[in-house]
């Protein structure tokens, strides 16, 4: 046990609790609390292995960002940040520090001060686990901060009254938002820059009610909103999500639905006793709550239904909940623009063009699709958003507010309508295009615009060097033992010209040569013989796939052979870093084989991704070697190449390991798959319209909404 963790926690936690009845011990409960996130970051950095929590995440010669990103992957980590973001947010205030005790418990109930070795006794490891493939990215740090700060400055928000944290939580949590969908773009699998899913849903409801809660600028906005939140951590840090979360241990994420439930329909109630007097406002702001409540609902009330009742049923996510809740909320966003041009204009007229809209966006639809690969229905969304953005833009221009407040809420509606051309895009699979690439040619797709018209491919590969560790619990296949059978390897042994026969013993089948060697002695009637053939020594009877592998691979069967087991302590993997020319444009990326994500069960190949951006029309490629069975398993160059390398390492274990994995279950396999050389690599190409004007809009709304929360926290200090 880690004795100054658990100091840690629990003066953070005691103090904390303390400061929700006595004021003056709110800065040192604040304090204790930020100790305890630094420690907790510094046995990361410190590669403290001993500690569970870090053995699962880390493991030695990471560097910096990925160490910070471990430290965040798991619930307490998470907790620590969020509390210090709320302790300091909400500081001298009784519901915020009580608020932070809560959390702080929450943590110490995952109890990450265990230590390896009170789990494994007599077991003190060298390095860990490694991080999660998925988490090996730039914006595994930034993005998972942005949004815990603001969720803990919304929480301080709410709970001392403070419109200004909660703005500047508000302000956190979009930065985390824009920053989420960049993350989610770059990585393979995550439907472009938004994929429906529960803990990214539960992320935008949250932010969609604390959006709507700055409008309201009232008490039960922000309680409504601590709901929605605890919500959200319940669902991302209670294993709802098939796609990312941080699953713990503990039944805390269900308590934290329940108390999530009770918060948000206790402001709801409260909402109704402070609705702005503009209807238009009033009708926008009740909008986003309702939008936000809406997804919060479809996500929360599935989850908690499940964590009640034990049932095996999750939130909705995927295509099928898209294809019957995106027109809805469509629709509903139009009929935002509406009011929000009805509030801008102050003239009922406005809604005059909304009303006669939809009928030219139907006929625009039937006559062009510019999303060509969809129905007429996501085309009629689309050209139905863009017009009535375009609206919205024009009067919120021309509107008698500030010129900072006009100029962030017309680059608010111009990203509506970025979202709309882009979405169908991003997130439908149907705009991909596959072909085959050779890193060093250059190749002319034949594909029509919007798709390039050529392409080109470099590729080199590095042996990662961060150092993994099998788990001693790790439940490995044993190397089949071939050793008594063999004296010497060399060539190729071949049975031409020996008198033998197969025979099956116990499902096993050996080869016996009772004829033709040297006999050595006797096994009841059958003659046990030493045959000499093209430089291989095999004492018989052999196994048959011992015999096969000698005539497939004989320099991997020596390998294996000589080698036998090997080190629990392994290279992390094989990197094939690249570049993909697209028309002239060129980006970089990494494929890989990451036994990180061997160990931990999420596949270790790990495809590469390519972004190029181009003004109007960038592309989105994925790159991967070409997948094929090759000795009854599933080949690819990267697992290839990994697997050589623990070989060269002699670590045959680990490599028939590995090689288990994907498929591979006698020597015969084994060195099939090995002697393959190479194979071809693999584009998929989908081009993305607007997706670098949609994050430069995205990037200026930020910058805009934090222009005018400095300028107002200016004019209430004066």
């Amino acid at each position: 046990m880690d004795i100054l963790y658990l100091v840690l926690l629990t003066a953070a936690a005691a103090l904390n609790f303390s400061a929700a009845f006595s004021r003056r011990l709110a800065v040192p409960a604040a304090a204790a609390t930020t100790a305890l996130a630094l420690y907790h970051f510094a046995l990361f950095f410190a590669d403290g292995f001993d500690v569970v929590v870090v053995y699962i995440n880390a493991a030695r010669g990471m560097p910096p960002l990925e160490k910070a990103a471990a430290a965040l992957a798991s619930i307490p980590g998470a907790v620590f940040v969020m509390a210090t973001a709320l302790v300091w947010g909400g500081l001298r205030s009784r519901a915020a520090h009580a608020a932070a005790a809560l959390l702080l418990a929450y943590a110490a109930a995952e109890r990450p001060f265990e230590t390896v070795p009170q789990l494994i006794p007599g077991y003190y490891p060298h390095s860990g686990m490694g991080l999660n493939p998925l988490l090996r990215s730039v914006w595994a740090v930034p993005h998972p901060v942005a949004v815990l700060v603001g969720y803990g400055l919304l929480l301080a928000g709410a709970a001392a009254r403070s419109h200004g944290a909660f703005k500047w939580g508000w302000l956190s949590l979009s930065l985390g938002l824009f920053l989420g969908a960049v993350w989610s773009y770059q990585t393979f699998g995550w439907s472009g820059y938004w994929a429906w899913d529960p803990v990214e849903n539960a992320l935008l409801a949250v932010w969609l009610t604390a959006t709507a809660a700055l409008h309201l600028k009232n008490d039960g906005g922000r309680i409504a909103t601590a709901g929605v939140l605890l919500g959200a951590v319940a669902v991302n840090q209670g294993g709802f999500s098939a796609l990312h979360s941080f699953v713990g241990s503990t039944p805390t994420p269900q308590v934290l639905l329940a108390a999530s439930l009770a918060l948000t329909l206790w402001g709801l109630a409260k909402i109704s006793k402070g609705i702005p007097r503009d209807p238009a406002l009033a009708a926008t702001a009740l909008g986003m709550a309702g939008a936000g409540v809406f997804i919060y609902a479809t996500v929360a009330f599935p989850a908690l239904y499940s964590a009640l009742l034990g049932a095996s049923i999750q939130p909705p996510s995927g295509d099928a909940f898209v294809s019957l809740f995106v027109a809805p909320l469509a629709l509903a966003v139009y009929g935002g623009l509406a009011l929000s041009s009805l509030y801008y204009s102050r003239q009922r007229s406005a809604l005059l063009i909304y009303a006669l809209w939809p009928a030219a966006a139907a006929a625009l639809a039937a006559w062009y699709r510019p999303a060509f690969e969809s129905p007429w229905s996501t085309n009629f969304l689309l050209f139905l958003l863009v017009g009535g953005a375009a609206a919205s833009v024009y009067f919120a221009a021309r509107s008698q507010h500030s010129a900072a407040h006009r100029a962030l809420h017309a680059v608010v509606f111009a990203l509506v309508a970025a979202i709309a051309v882009s979405g169908p895009f991003s997130y439908s699979q149907a705009y991909y295009k596959l072909t085959p690439v050779e890193p060093g040619g250059r190749y002319v797709t034949l594909w029509s615009w919007p798709y390039p018209a050529e392409l080109a491919l470099e590729v080199t590969a590095a042996v990662d060097s961060v150092a993994v560790e099998v788990p001693p619990t790790a439940a490995l296949p044993a190397l089949p033992n071939y050793t008594a059978y063999v004296k010497a390897v060399g060539g190729v042994f071949s049975l031409s010209g020996l008198n033998y026969t197969v025979v099956d013993l116990a499902g096993v089948k050996y080869v016996v040569v009772w004829s033709g060697g040297r006999e050595l002695g006797r096994v009841g009637a059958v003659p046990v013989v030493e045959v000499e053939r093209n430089g291989t020594a095999v004492v018989f009877p052999a196994p048959l796939d011992l015999v096969e592998a000698l005539s497939v691979n004989p320099g991997a069967v020596r390998r294996f052979l000589e080698c036998g087991g090997g080190d629990n302590v392994l290279p992390r993997g094989v990197d094939f870093r690249g570049r993909v020319y697209v028309d002239g444009a060129d980006a970089v990326f990494t494929a890989r084989y990451d036994a990180s994500g061997w160990l931990k069960g999420v596949g270790g190949l790990v495809v590469g991704v390519a972004d190029v951006y181009k003004p109007l029309v960038g592309y989105n490629v994925v790159l991967a070697p070409a997948m094929e069975t090759v000795g009854g398993a599933m080949w690819d160059a990267a697992t290839a190449a990994y697997v050589r390398e623990l070989l060269s390492q002699c670590n045959a274990g680990a490599a028939y390991a590995v090689l288990a994995s994907v498929g591979a279950r006698n020597l015969t396999q084994v060195a099939l798959y090995l002697a393959k050389a190479h194979g071809a690599w693999v584009a998929a190409v989908k081009p993305v319209p607007l997706i670098s004007e949609l994050y430069a809009l995205s990037a200026a709304v930020i910058a805009l909404s934090a222009y005018l929360l400095a300028k107002d926290q200016r004019q209430n200090r004066a």
